[in-house]
């Protein structure tokens, strides 16, 4: 490990160590809000900036500081516009998310430039590995591209623990920074039963003048910034306060079923003005920067709801240096953070979960090993329908397989961790902190039984499928409906496959529609029509029923699911005529078919 001493300065490119860009490998820069991907947009080199969010690129490209126009790289970026950036200037600096550094590497190779020979920052690179349950594909492919690279450097104040590294990124170097002047962190622990009913207690008494201390004085909270990672949990709060839009600020994916759910509040972008009470999930704080002089800062995690438990060594630390320090703004309470939490009400045992990850590993390489030995038109029909979601593997669509993840390994042990160690109980949530480094303090126990939460409508798949095909059926082909379809694109697929009708045959269930929409496809029916062609052969009569028989059986064979088995489903192939005809069998007359004549024939 290499330690950098930075003495008495404040950012890390003051730093003479860092004076040509941040070192290849691991870079652990131990604070926030210290300008560590500044140093990538100062130095006279060629870089690339792969940020995990969009939010994040534009916040690099609007920096005013930067010495060099930065170019923001994401889906909707037209080529032209990339094309006359690096013709128009001499030094590349590109901020783009996951998705898109495929296409920069392609797009930097077919006009000259060697992309190896960039230097690659993965800003945030704690999020590797905590985003890696709804990120899965474009999280492995990053990492995979990772040895495209000649110098690269995985950045964050917050690094992996160890444990939980992929093997990929144990043997690469470490480096430190050691800052002369480091923050201590006191949290306060609020235990409760429920953390929404103490959410709405603590606004309710901010509200009434909430006073804390500050410098041996009773001062007046001015602000709260609240994280959660839960929009349905920020509205119940909401609404159960009586707050008005005007007196909040929400930061959030400003998603369709988002805007749904908030409904009479706007989602606001974080550089929007800070309102009283400010709300933020895990996407709207994320490398954001907030400015007060005069915050209180509050963490909501529900033990038993997963995806709002915040991670002590690396999420926390994250969330208290958002509020940023410089000239005008030094927010008195910085170093204070009010941690509402429940804990588990049933916990995974270890011997479970391996048992668990096991059976998991083993359906995995079925899976892979399955895949793998189809040929092309297989490949194309099962694509379509593939789950892989709760699997340890990723499709590699350049080389069309999937392979084994082993950071979605580490994923599921790190969760694990969290969930059934950490939140465990107070105890565990009180070490967690203190292997932090984190000044704790006693814990607090809060009952608000009293507090009544008013419900909320909840948005789902159903609701929001039925929103769309009635702006469908509306014939206004407009904005609105094209949002709908980039955020859910099996809208577009199922209203166009199987209707309106066959979305409703399916109550609306989104797997059952997945299985309608797979039996139908095109890819599907080739399948069905190569199959039964090979099974029964040109110039053959079969009965009708024999003929159901063997529609039945391949779909059973290819596990396909809500496909009609009638004959008249072959009259639709366009590479062979189907006659039907009469034969007496066994003196009786039975109707049946023959393939008379092939017409284009693919295997």
């Amino acid at each position: 490990m290499s330690i950098i001493y930075a003495k008495e300065k404040r950012y890390c490119s003051e730093i003479d160590e860092l004076k040509n860009g941040l070192p290849f490998g691991i870079f652990c820069k131990r604070a926030t809000d210290v300008g560590g991907t500044f140093v990538t947009l100062k130095v006279k080199c060629n870089y690339i900036i792969v940020c995990p969010y969009k939010g994040l690129v534009n916040s690099i490209m609007k920096d005013i500081n930067s010495p060099y126009k930065v170019f923001g790289l994401q889906q909707g970026v037209l080529y032209k516009d990339f094309k006359e950036y690096i013709l128009n200037n001499s030094i590349h600096k590109f901020a783009v998310t996951y998705d898109s550094l495929p296409k920069l590497i392609k797009w930097l190779d077919k006009n000259g430039f060697n992309s190896s020979e960039y230097k690659v920052l993965i800003d945030e690179y704690h999020l590797l590995l905590e985003d890696m349950g709804f990120r899965n594909v474009a999280i492995n492919n990053l990492v995979s591209l990772l040895g495209h690279f000649k110098h690269y450097t995985l950045m964050s104040a917050t690094p992996i623990n160890e444990e939980f590294l992929p093997q990929c990124m144990i043997d690469l170097p470490f480096t430190e920074i050691v800052w002369e002047h480091q923050r201590t962190i006191m949290p306060v622990r609020i235990k409760t039963s429920n953390v929404y009913k103490t959410a709405v207690t603590l606004i309710n008494e901010f509200n009434d003048g909430l006073l804390l201390d500050y410098e041996g004085e009773p001062t007046k909270v001015e602000e709260l910034y609240i994280f959660l990672n839960s929009v349905n949990g920020i509205k119940e709060i909401l609404s159960s306060c009586e707050l008005s839009n005007d007196e909040v600020k929400i930061v959030c994916s400003d998603s369709i079923r988002n805007n749904a759910i908030l409904n009479e509040y706007d989602i606001s972008e974080t550089t929007a003005p800070n309102a009283k009470i400010n709300f933020f999930t895990k996407k709207g704080f994320q490398g954001c920067n907030l400015f007060s002089n005069n915050a209180l800062v509050i963490v909501i995690s529900d033990g038993n709801k997963k995806h709002t438990l915040i991670d002590i060594e690396t999420t926390m630390y994250q969330i208290v240096g958002r509020l940023r320090t410089n000239k005008e703004y030094d927010n008195i309470f910085k170093d204070k953070i009010w941690h509402i939490f429940s804990t588990r009400r049933t916990v995974q045992s270890e011997e479970d979960f391996i048992i668990l990850l096991n059976e998991l590993k083993d359906e995995t390489e079925i899976v892979i090993s399955t895949y793998n030995k189809l040929d092309k038109l297989e490949r194309q029909v099962y694509s379509k329908r593939m789950e892989i979601d709760d699997l340890i593997c990723y499709y590699d669509e350049e080389n069309d397989c999937y392979k084994y993840s082993e950071l979605k390994e580490k994923y599921l042990r790190h969760n694990f961790n969290l969930v059934n160690h950490t939140y465990q109980n107070g105890i565990t949530l009180r070490d967690t902190y203190i292997k932090a480094n984190m000044n704790v303090t006693k814990q607090i126990y809060a009952n608000c039984d009293d507090i009544i939460l008013n419900k909320i409508t909840t948005v789902g798949f159903k609701e929001l499928l039925k929103q769309y095909i009635e702006l469908r059926e509306s014939n206004e082909f407009s904005a609105i409906i094209e949002r709908y379809e980039m955020e859910h694109p099996i809208f577009k697929e199922a209203y166009n496959v199987i209707g309106k009708n066959g979305i409703s045959s399916c109550n609306y269930v989104e797997n059952e529609i997945k299985e309608l929409i797979y039996a139908k496809s095109d890819r599907t029916l080739s399948l069905l029509y190569n199959e039964f062609y090979k099974l029964v052969g040109e110039d053959i009569f079969i009965e009708n029923k024999e003929a159901k028989k063997v529609i039945e059986s391949i779909y059973t064979t290819h596990k396909i699911k809500s496909g009609k088995t009638a004959v008249t489903i072959l009259k639709n192939c366009k590479w062979f005529e189907v006659i039907e005809s009469s034969k007496r069998i066994d003196g009786k007359v039975t109707r049946g078919i023959t393939i008379k004549k092939v017409k284009r024939y693919e295997l």
